[in-house]
């Protein structure tokens, strides 16, 4: 039986290798899970005995949503640990409007299923019925790592190419006291434009692996590491399906930043609606005040952008309530 012939897309064709900061081929380079434990241990900065050694992954994991349809989104990837650790890893290639509120959305779904799994996991594990239910409401840590092609917080200006997000308390952040109400839930926000301008060489694992998100093999250094060996060797075209093909493809040339240009401009035009509004209903008050106070209509015209017609509406309307 003949092997299906691969046909390269026209994008793709003069290439080498997949460009891993497209979502198909990211995902792609972080197989198999010696990769993926590779590329969590350096981002998260986890050494010794907190060194990810075992881990389950599933990509594009669906989430049920209804907002503001009936529409499937889903997590990039969704890995369990051994150690009982949750983390959604999300590549995200353009800015928009609600970015930090996506992210929160996307976490409280993570968390859920996050407490899903750790529960059922528990049950597998025969652990007696009294426990559970005495430790229900216990939750694993829980781990967001957001690796953005943009700055997602432009307004604050700072150098660390790295955020971490937390629960805090008001009252000990007034005190001096910077420690998170728990650890079992934080986010990690990447930056990698400030990444890119801070960090030039490439001289730690976690440098190695966002320098290829964010550069691509072509100009990445030799290496002879094997995680990093195998992570390129995922990435060469010639060993890529055509369903992989296809759906990189399909991500290189949709055009992210038109479509966030068109929801700020529908979010723009919606304020300038309501701002509008607002201005035409305080206007409609003023003029009731004037008219209460029989102030001639000339004048009401003069210091208000309303027709003599619309004057002689809420006239009227004083009128027939008795003012």
């Amino acid at each position: 039986m003949e092997s299906e012939q691969i046909i390269i897309p026209d994008v793709l064709k003069g290439k080498t290798f997949l460009d891993p900061g497209y979502g198909p081929a990211f995902r792609k380079m972080l197989e198999p899970k010696e990769v993926m434990a590779d590329f969590i241990n350096s981002i998260l900065h986890l050494n010794g005995c907190e060194e990810v050694v075992d881990l389950a992954s599933q990509f594009e994991r669906p989430i049920d949503t209804f907002y503001p349809e009936n529409k499937t989104l889903y997590f990039d990837a969704h890995v369990t640990t051994r150690g009982s650790q949750y983390l959604n890893i999300e590549l995200q290639n353009a800015h928009h409007a609600f970015f930090v509120d996506r992210s929160l959305i996307y976490n409280a779904h993570h968390v859920i299923h996050s407490k899903r799994d750790f529960e059922i996991a528990r049950k597998n594990e025969k652990i007696v019925k009294n426990e559970i239910m005495a430790r229900r409401y216990e939750l694993p840590q829980i781990i967001s790592v957001w690796i953005c092609k943009f700055s997602p917080r432009p307004e604050v200006e700072h150098d660390d190419f790295r955020d971490y997000w937390g629960i805090y308390s008001g009252n000990d952040l007034a005190k001096g006291r910077t420690l998170p109400v728990s650890e079992k839930i934080k986010y990690l926000i990447i930056d990698l434009p400030k990444f890119i301008k801070t960090h030039p060489a490439i001289d730690t694992r976690e440098s190695f692996w966002l320098h290829l998100i964010a550069c691509g093999v072509e100009a990445m250094p030799p290496t002879n590491d094997p995680i990093f060996r195998q992570a390129i060797e995922n990435l060469r075209i010639v060993n890529a399906s055509q369903e992989l093909l296809n759906r990189q493809e399909k991500a290189m040339t949709y055009n992210y930043e038109h479509e966030v240009d068109d929801y700020e401009a529908i979010i723009k035009d919606l304020v300038s609606e309501a701002s509008q509004a607002a201005a035409e209903k305080r206007e409609d008050e003023i003029a009731r005040e004037m008219l209460a106070d029989n102030e001639p209509l000339e004048k009401i015209v003069r210091y208000l952008h309303l027709s003599k017609e619309r004057i002689m509406e809420l006239k009227a309307e004083l009128e027939s309530v008795g003012v």
